[in-house]
């Protein structure tokens, strides 16, 4: 296993630095932050500069970071392990360009060229520009060949345009570097991981492409690049706003800046909120005053031919995915919200529950028909719907602990539950499913972890399972289906999907024990098979219905194409074999076709 480069442990440098815990492993590590995070201090501690005040600094490095500031030419070329550009440069004031470089390689030329300082060759630091200072720092930490090279802001003073190019030569000849920087794009273009700093401590480390797309803070995802924050991040690329007659939002403000348009917002309340998006069009990228609009969230793949992403089943067959159409979640307000349940219809609609207390009724082409409100959801969103054999819409309230029953067009006709552990109470219902007999099952979580049958009139009938680990027990009931007088539910933390008698509520048997990660939900596929969604796996698997063989996965985690994050919900047409995701953490439905 690789060695940690450095491993910090409640570190603090006062008053600069305080309780910093973390590890830089080898690679390509930026330390980002404004003027006064403490970037610099963090790189004085880890080339050993300065010492900290309290706490632990562990490093694999065995030989000290060379003395820049010293006042004699380097006679030995040791073979260093780290070597430092320090925010000064940290040149040596009585040698010339190829001086420094002739006192640490033996091919001096090579690196006064590469970094375009030949002419300047026998120039001393003070007759150097900045910007020639900046180069010669960093050609004669290269030329040293250690194995970790540490940059504070190097070629902070060089030309953008040149830059690149050092850049570029930076990366081809260093093993492992770690430069501190205050932009955000030469993190995006060159580092793999960053540690994020502000006000001396520690606001988030790890992947750069994790922490852009998926930061758990504002403050974090702003030092990556502009960045919205509607219920988590959204970044400029996946944002539009559209003008509509009827939008929630007015138009203060709108500048056009090259890639993307700043627009300043007025809601319904007067507050007012500023949005980084996508220009709507190249002849009008910006949007006038007083225009009304509302925001569209743009998704990664529209009608877009799916590839093969793998996942992490061993010698996995692929499912047979041809292709997708993704749609989005309309937005509210000024929020976008997220799908949970989906839940196919027998007349090509589907019903969609939001994280922003909507029932929202879908066509099969994407479009919003009709949609309202649950009662409330100040505590939490419903996870769970059906349409029953009379046209009532059944919706578990899962934070209210009750089943809302709505007309087709979303007027409250009932309602069934209250919080407790007897019959015909909940904790967490989230699964709401019926027979051909009418009578309906419900499926919580909480405490419960239990199915409860019911009357299509609503009277308790029989309580199926109970919380454990055992044989028909459940660790957080999830998702359920009714199929020729069995249930077929999701027990999540379990990570199977568990069989029951419809009729009496015996148990029959386990499926897909040691196969899944967390499913959430189960669905009727062709061919007597389910299809399962893996909220821990970010992504779509298959088994057989008569003993759950594994026939098949799709998807990984993450937010490109045939990708998923914390899909929440899924189920089957099977007159179309098309299969529908609630795609939670993308805040996206995915229709896949077969």
């Amino acid at each position: 296993m690789t060695k940690s480069l450095w491993r910090l442990d409640q570190v603090h440098l006062a008053p600069r630095l305080e309780q910093l815990s973390l590890t830089i492993e080898p690679g390509v590590t930026a330390v980002l932050g404004e003027s006064g995070a403490g970037k610099t201090s963090l790189l004085n501690l880890l080339t050993g500069f300065e010492k900290p005040t309290a706490g632990i600094i562990e490093t694999s490095l065995l030989k000290p970071p060379q003395n820049h500031n010293q006042t004699t030419a380097v006679s030995e070329r040791p073979n260093l392990s780290l070597f430092w550009v320090p925010q000064d440069d940290g040149l040596w004031p009585h040698l010339t360009c190829r001086g420094h470089l002739q006192a640490v390689c033996d091919n001096p030329d090579h690196w006064l060229a590469l970094f375009d300082l030949t002419e300047r060759a026998h120039a001393k630091p003070h007759h150097l520009s900045q910007g020639q200072r900046n180069r010669l720092s960093v050609a004669r930490a290269l030329a040293t060949g250690s194995e970790v090279l540490v940059m504070d802001e190097p070629l902070a003073h060089a030309d953008v345009t040149s830059a690149r190019r050092y850049w570029e030569i930076i990366y081809e000849h260093c093993r492992s570097l770690i430069f501190a920087t205050h932009e955000a794009s030469r993190v995006l273009a060159s580092a793999d991981q960053v540690i994020c700093l502000k006000q001396g401590q520690l606001l988030a480390q790890g992947s750069v492409q994790k922490l852009y797309w998926e930061p758990d803070n504002l403050p974090t995802a702003q030092l990556l690049g502009p960045a919205n924050w509607i219920d988590g991040c959204i970044r400029p690329s996946q944002l539009q706003l559209q003008e509509e007659t009827t939008g929630d939002l007015e138009v203060q403000k709108s500048v056009f800046l090259g890639e993307l348009v700043q627009t300043q917002v007025r809601h319904h309340d007067g507050e007012s909120q500023t949005f980084w998006h996508l220009p709507n069009t190249s002849q009008t990228p910006s949007l006038k005053p007083g225009t009304r609009v509302s925001l569209k969230l743009l998704t990664l793949c529209l009608m877009a031919l799916l590839l093969f992403t793998g996942c992490e089943h061993e010698d996995s067959p692929v499912l047979p995915v041809i292709s997708s159409q993704v749609w989005p979640v309309p937005a509210d307000g000024p929020s976008i919200p997220a799908p949970r349940n989906i839940t196919i219809m027998p007349n090509d609609q589907m019903i969609v529950l939001d994280t922003a207390g909507r029932v929202l009724i879908y066509d099969k082409t994407g479009h919003v028909v009709r949609q309202w409100r649950m009662p409330t959801n100040e505590n939490g969103n419903a996870e769970g719907a059906c349409l029953l054999a009379d046209g009532r819409i059944a919706v578990a309230d899962t934070h209210y602990h009750r089943v809302v029953f709505f007309d087709e067009v979303g007027n409250v006709v009932g309602m069934m539950g209250k919080r407790g552990h007897g019959p015909g109470e909940f904790i967490y219902p989230v699964s709401v499913v019926q027979d051909e007999a009418g009578f309906i099952y419900v499926g919580e979580y909480g405490g419960n972890d239990r199915i409860q049958k019911f009357t299509p009139q609503g009277q308790h009938v029989l309580s199926i399972g109970h919380a454990g680990t055992g044989p028909g027990e459940f660790q957080r009931a999830g998702g359920m289906i009714y199929h020729q007088g069995k249930l077929y539910v999701a027990d999540v933390i379990n990570n199977r999907i568990l069989v029951f008698a419809a009729n009496d509520g015996t148990f029959v048997k386990a499926l897909g024990e040691s196969k899944l990660h967390l499913p959430y939900d189960v669905t009727l596929g062709e061919n007597q098979t389910l299809y399962v969604v893996e909220y821990g796996g970010g992504r779509i698997t298959q088994l057989a219905i008569t003993d759950g063989k594994f026939l098949g996965s799709y998807g990984q985690t993450g937010r490109g194409k045939g990708q998923f994050i914390t899909p929440w919900s899924l189920d089957m047409d099977l007159s179309t074999h098309r299969l529908y995701v609630a795609d939670t953490g993308n805040r996206r439905l995915v229709e896949l076709a077969f």
